[in-house]
């Protein structure tokens, strides 16, 4: 776990309109960072080399939204195009395709159980299936180094 203590990680689930962005603290936990609405993947793209500057981000993970069977169908071609476009314009940072399955369903139930109205969860679904993504991934790494 020493190995990703130091490291600030950003994570995104990268939709048509709304983007959820999520960051990593030092103690490997994700916090929902904000919600960006842009539907041109280059634009996308420079708004997220925006926030990999100002937070010292050292690795992205985006979610990657494979068909319930695990095939990869049209919106896997978005992240994609948006993935090659963040290597070229940040290239010494780290792109990680994460599995995101359910993570928009999981993010929704979590809002509805802590009590959050319609309106603030269509609001707010993007960055808490962004944060859901990006602690998958950290808690992979932490028990990979565990165990």
């Amino acid at each position: 776990m020493k190995q990703i203590q130091n490291e600030i990680f950003l994570g995104i689930d990268h939709g048509d309109v709304r983007s959820g962005i999520a960051i990593s603290n030092e103690l490997c936990f994700a916090s929902p960072l904000k919600t960006v609405k842009e539907s041109n993947s280059k634009m996308l793209a420079g708004k997220i080399y925006e926030i990999v500057k100002k937070y010292g981000v050292t690795a992205i993970v985006i979610g990657y939204p494979k068909n319930m069977n695990g095939t990869f169908g049209e919106r896997c071609k978005k992240v994609n195009k948006l993935t090659k476009i963040l290597k070229r314009l940040i290239p010494k940072i780290h792109v990680i395709l994460w599995d995101e399955r359910l993570s928009t369903i999981s993010a929704i139930k979590n809002m509805i159980v802590s009590g959050v109205k319609s309106k603030k969860i269509r609001e707010c679904e993007n960055e808490e299936s962004a944060t859901i993504i990006l602690q998958c991934y950290l808690d992979f790494l932490c028990t990979k180094k565990i165990y």
